[in-house]
């Protein structure tokens, strides 16, 4: 379990953590952290995903997305 502090993102928590997820831009502008979620709901903040699949909460880019409230379970 890596628990997230206020004002870091879910990408650099993770990083701090020693894991060693896909990224590329931290922006959400590119799609390489794009993360499939296993359960619990995302407040989605990317420019990669479409209102639709934001709405199906299938995955989200780790990078600016956050948990709306927890806990989120992800398939690293």
């Amino acid at each position: 379990m890596v628990q997230v502090p206020a004002g870091s993102s879910l990408l650099n928590a993770l990083l701090d953590a020693g894991m060693t997820p896909n990224y590329s831009c931290k922006d959400g502008l590119c799609g390489a952290c794009e993360t499939k979620i296993l359960s619990g709901e995302v407040e989605h903040h990317d420019s990669i995903l479409t209102k639709k699949e934001q709405a199906a909460n299938k995955s989200m880019m780790i990078c600016v997305s956050r948990c709306r409230r927890g806990p989120l379970v992800l398939d690293m």
